[in-house]
């Protein structure tokens, strides 16, 4: 993002923050927090664009912003806007603060500083940009901060004029967006939730202006799984492309050869390959790309932003982004027969599809195997062949190559998003306890634990706060094992051990059951009730399946007094069930979680918290323990 205030993003300057070098435009939640109950936009944000015909143009940005409070201060002491001198000057016409009694004070010149980016600086990026920075004097609560700037882009884009302009969420804003370009230059525009647009032509010029007027909004309705921000957020976009196909005929133009199979990538691919063909090859291959390419961004011009580095180049480097590891498994590939396309994909959050075409949808590069229409993510190191992540899943897709066209990677089901769990409690006279656990997963759930558990300190952080949870009081002792997280051609398991001296106290009415270590990727069932008042926004859920089967055995010469209850609550967005039974005096617990949806409407919240209040309640249960000629036998 260019700055804390600014949300507009064209071509050039979003190449900062993926590997693409394109993001959304939508300001980041993570900046000012206002409180509208004090009166006025937050935000006045105004971005006048001039576009002329050979594709170069003007923009004078213009943006205010009141503090609303001491946590703002920061954000709004500074004003910043990242260039590619290559293709932009950019300089303040005029800056000022204006305190709460009314005095205004003009910002100096020499508060303007002008230094290479920080992602020009720092690993893994290496760009060509600069940030000019504008610092604010005297800013306090009631300081309105003003800045008017002049950005002339010298040099056309190579994919063209493409814009995006969104208003926070729960910021209160007036935006307000003026593009003048020449009736004959192709431009589509296009918006979402909340901006209005007028359209007329005068002069043999265009005139467009949208507007979004944010109200009666607050931090306070942030809430608990949530969707994206972007999606919900009023959006703006404009393009001069005319369709997705055409951004991918550009790129085809400017990648034309990149994927060349040099005697350096022919010799390495047989090597790889070992023998193998078709999938197997294609495994081998990506499994190899995936552990040996680093992930560094190299952006030197608004071209590098977008076309990879040849593969010959990428391979001797041993580095490269999105682009650079695709183009690199794509030569390799082909030097084993195998056929594969360049597929541009948005990896984030988001759900909703844009509303036109634009360079700006996309801010990822995968790669499509047609032979065996399968999807991979070469810079994942931790997915297994073909597996894509929940974040890139039924995401719109741009297949460059031979036959551009626009498709849908595979959407998730339950079954993708599979969990087992299966272990066993021993209860002593004492009231310690010794447990065993072994887990293993789909390969989805695989990537996240990959990444979480691929170090011998990180398994046992883990193991800590697993345990430090479900026992907080008494000394215990647990190590948990995973099969080698970076072996992505064996499916990854774990296994638990642990043990806890006199956690359980047999001279009162009962004690909650022990149960096993979660370490299921999943946010706590707690995290998902509500705070006693209706649900403004939808549930951001994930399909998923989850199962847990376990033995509790109680201390010698005892048996259960009571089994807790069954439980099964089924509801449209998914289910939980519970069984307890008796084997030979040993507990037999069977759990259940599925979700069905990816989200839930805002209207579907009482199911969610439901389910929810079904999971902690009988992860909750009492139970008893009897002499064993006493306890009970059966099923609960």
């Amino acid at each position: 993002m260019k700055s804390l205030h600014h949300r507009c993003v064209t071509e050039i300057t979003v190449a900062l923050l993926v590997c693409l070098g394109l993001t959304g435009g939508l300001r980041s939640a993570a900046f000012a927090q206002a409180s509208p109950e004090q009166g006025g936009p937050e935000y006045v944000e105004r971005y006048e664009y001039r576009l002329n015909a050979d594709g170069t143009f003007t923009l004078i940005e213009t943006v205010e912003h009141t503090v609303m409070r001491d946590r703002d201060i920061d954000s709004a002491g500074r004003y910043g806007y990242t260039f590619d001198p290559d293709y932009q000057t950019f300089r303040v016409i005029d800056a000022w603060v204006e305190q709460p009694d009314g005095t205004r004070t003009g910002v100096a010149p020499d508060s303007v500083l002008v230094r290479p980016s920080p992602e020009a600086r720092d690993a893994p990026g290496f760009m060509s940009t600069k940030t000019a920075t504008l610092l604010f004097p005297q800013v306090q609560v009631g300081t309105k901060t003003h800045v008017k700037a002049e950005v002339v882009i010298v040099k056309p884009f190579p994919f063209g004029f493409n814009i995006v302009h969104g208003a926070g969420l729960f910021e209160t804003a007036d935006v307000d967006i003026l593009i003048d370009a020449p009736k004959s230059l192709h431009l589509t525009v296009g918006q979402r939730d909340g901006f209005t647009i007028s359209d007329r032509t005068e002069g043999g010029r265009r005139h467009i202006e949208a507007q979004a007027h944010v109200r009666d909004v607050s931090w306070d309705d942030r809430e608990h799984h949530m969707p994206s921000y972007s999606d919900l957020s009023p959006f703006f976009v404009a393009s001069t492309l005319s369709s997705y196909e055409e951004l991918a005929g550009l790129y085809n133009k400017f990648a034309a050869g990149k994927d060349a199979v040099t005697p350096e990538i022919r010799a390495l691919a047989d090597k790889v390959a070992a023998g193998k063909t078709g999938r197997k090859a294609a495994r081998a291959l990506y499994d190899w790309v995936t552990h040996h390419i680093r992930y560094v961004f190299v952006s030197l011009n608004a071209e590098s932003n977008w076309i990879p580095h040849d593969a010959a180049t990428v391979l001797k480097n041993g580095f490269g982004d999105c682009k650079d590891h695709t183009v690199l498994l794509q030569a390799l590939l082909s030097a084993e027969g195998i056929a594969s396309e360049p597929v541009l994909v948005s990896w984030s959050k988001d759900r909703r599809d844009w509303p036109i075409a634009s360079a700006q949808a996309f801010n990822h590069m995968i790669i499509y195997l047609p032979e065996y229409d399968l999807y991979a993510n070469p810079t994942d190191e931790m997915a297994p062949f073909g597996v894509l992540d929940s974040d890139l899943r039924d995401k719109l897709v741009l297949h460059n190559g031979p036959n551009p066209r626009v498709s849908r990677t595979p959407d998730v089901t339950p079954d993708d998003a599979r969990f087992t769990m299966r272990g066993a409690v021993t209860i002593a006279a004492d009231g310690s306890i010794a447990g065993t656990a072994k887990a293993d997963m789909s390969p989805m759930l695989e990537r996240s634990l990959r990444y979480r558990l691929s170090d011998k300190e990180d398994r046992r952080n883990a193991m800590e706060s697993r345990l430090s949870g479900m026992i907080p009081r008494g000394d215990w002792t647990g190590d948990l094992k995973t099969s080698d997280a970076r072996d992505l051609d064996t499916p990854l398991t774990l296994t638990a051990e642990w043990s806890a001296s006199r956690v359980l106290r047999f001279d009162q009415a009962g004690f909650i059951l022990p149960g096993l270590p979660e370490f299921a990727p999943q946010a706590s069932a707690q995290s998902y009730l509500g705070r006693g008042k209706p649900r403004l926004y939808p549930y951001h859920l994930e399909p998923k399946k989850f199962h847990w089967h376990f033995t509790v055995t109680p201390p010698p010469g005892q048996g259960f007094r009571a089994l807790p209850p069954r439980v099964h609550v089924e509801k449209d967005v998914g289910l939980y069930t519970a069984t307890y039974k008796l084997e030979k005096n040993v507990l037999v617990v069977d759990r259940q979680l599925v979700i069905k949806e990816r989200e839930a409407k805002a209207a579907e919240s009482d199911e969610v918290e439901d389910l929810a209040r079904a999971v902690l309640n009988d992860v909750g249960s009492i139970v008893g323990l009897k002499e064993a000629a006493k306890a009970i036998s059966g099923e609960g």
